[in-house]
């Protein structure tokens, strides 16, 4: 385009910019009917819908699936509607209605709403009787009239945009000259000037507008270049001279550049080994939390297969029930690791939200602890459990409330050991189950070591937070807890008081309270 003649390019200007804005605009009309017509297809067929859970009503409460299926037979006069469905309060089918090419309805309602799906409009929205769910309706509706008035507006769009594209370019053409004569003319004078050296030579004036004032500007500057012309001989030297002061000039500008390029080079690589190297460090620490995290139930499996080979080895009697009981003991810590390393890719975002059930906090508690015994047994820790007795259930999972009360268990065991090892006090670890009121279950773990300073309490949950030695931890245990209490929408709090010891308490909803 840069070396089209100025007439083209004025015919290429008003007409791409015309083209496009008409473009633009007409494919903003079509967006915006496409999307109120889908707007207006999703009301009808929620209204629809609703009609027929109207006409309804009487067939769900009485379980009269012969009248369903009649009022579903009155769809015929739909022919969009492929596909219908009442499905009673027990949540199964109690008629079906199907047009050729329909899809099959679910065999269970879905949440109210609507979704499309490929080549069909999906709705479900529940028949409300007397401030109760009686059932549900369900109506796919292909999008077959959506899709041919698309087709018509894209055409009648099109026709639009040819029409406007061709009577642009006409009138383009048409008024270009305005523009380009004066500047061809001028042009002309220029390259004559250019060839003969004629500063004689001068453009034709045009009126006042800017072509004008640039012609007149142009013909003021051939007066004074023809002269001056009769000077330039004379400063030639003088200009000769201070150009090879200029390019001196330059040359030292550049050195000057290239010395500060290299420089700036040299502080980006540092910058960048800096940011690898902290990149290194934190992926140092993860994988020390990992293996941090997931010490306790391979030391556990371990013990377990230890145990078995050397009752083969000594061939000792083990009946059925007892080695079942080992491998499930083996299959459980495994799954029990299998989780933990979710739990920390869903602490970095990369994991979803685990599966829950009703479970007695009880025995997630005697399992951590029969895990973690031995360790505090053999550090001459006491450990010990206070049970309510007749807990209610909560909806959690249970590896990952265990592996809760592990990372607490382990937190207490070693500012016990610390304690105990700095003035001899005898380290102890209690840990309480309760039901303080008929909402919720209560986990307490707590010590009597050395407390933690209020000027840190606000940041243990912190991620890699840790006042311990870098062999100890990384500071990942509180956080993936309290992200795991949090998602059994229960809390994880701790209170503190330095020199006495810490109180961690877990406090889950009970399995009935969450459920409603």
């Amino acid at each position: 385009m840069r070396n089209l003649s100025i007439r083209w390019k004025l015919v290429l200007i008003i007409g791409l910019v015309s083209n496009v804005t008409v473009l633009l605009a007409c494919a903003t009309l079509v967006v915006f009917d496409w999307n109120a017509s889908r707007d207006a297809m999703v009301e009808r067929m929620t209204t629809l819908a609703g009609v027929v859970g109207n006409n309804s009503v009487a067939s769900l409460e009485f379980g009269d699936a012969r009248t369903a299926r009649e009022i579903l037979a009155e769809l015929e006069t739909e022919p969009n509607i492929k596909t219908a469905a009442i499905y009673g309060a027990d949540r199964r089918v109690l008629a079906f209605y199907q047009q050729g090419g329909g899809q099959l309805a679910p065999t269970s309602p879905e949440p109210e709403g609507y979704r499309f799906e490929e080549e069909f409009l999906i709705v479900f929205r529940p028949v409300i009787y007397r401030e109760k769910q009686v059932g549900t309706i369900h109506l796919s509706s292909d999008l077959r009239e959506l899709d041919e008035r698309l087709g018509r507006y894209v055409a009648v769009v099109g026709a639009v945009v040819v029409g406007a594209s061709v009577v642009s370019l006409l009138l383009a053409i048409l008024l270009q000259g305005v523009i380009s004569r004066p500047i061809t003319r001028l042009a002309d004078v220029a390259q004559a000037v250019s060839r003969h050296q004629n500063y004689a030579l001068r453009a034709e004036p045009h009126g006042q507008d800017e072509l004008g004032k640039m012609i007149a500007g142009f013909n003021d500057m051939l007066e004074q270049i023809q002269s001056r012309d009769s000077e330039l001989q004379g400063t030639r030297d003088q200009l000769q001279q201070r150009a090879e002061q200029l390019q001196q000039e330059l040359s030292e500008r550049l050195r000057a550049e290239e010395a500060r390029e290299n420089a700036e080079r040299e502080l980006e690589a540092q910058r960048t080994l800096s940011l690898r190297a902290d990149r290194l460090r934190s992926l140092g620490e993860m994988a020390a939390g990992i293996a941090h995290e997931l010490n306790q139930p391979l030391m556990g499996v371990r013990g377990l297969a230890e145990h078995m080979l050397i009752a083969m080895e000594r061939e000792w009697t083990m009946d059925e029930e007892h080695i079942r009981d080992r491998l499930e003991r083996i299959v459980e810590q495994s799954d029990r690791m299998v989780h933990i390393i979710d739990h920390v890719r869903r602490f970095a975002g990369e994991a979803g939200r685990s599966d829950v059930a009703p479970i007695q906090v009880d025995g997630i508690v005697e399992s951590a602890v029969s895990l973690l015994g031995a360790q505090f047994k053999a550090h001459g820790l006491d450990l010990a459990i206070e049970s309510a007795g007749n807990l209610p259930p909560v909806l959690a999972n249970a590896f990952s409330l265990e592996e809760v009360v592990i990372n607490l268990l382990s937190n207490s065991r070693d500012a016990v050991e610390s304690r105990s090892a700095a003035d001899g006090r005898q380290g102890r670890v209690v840990v309480r189950t309760s039901s303080p009121d008929s909402t919720q279950v209560c986990i307490e773990v707590e010590d009597n070591g050395s407390g933690i300073p209020e000027s840190i309490i606000a940041k243990v949950f912190d991620p890699f937070f840790t006042t311990k030695d870098p062999d100890k931890g990384t500071g990942l245990g509180l956080a993936i807890s309290r992200t795991i209490v949090e998602e059994s929408d229960g809390q994880l709090i701790l209170e503190s008081t330095p020199d006495q010891g810490t109180r961690a308490t877990v406090v889950l909803p009970i399995a009935e309270i969450v459920r409603v």
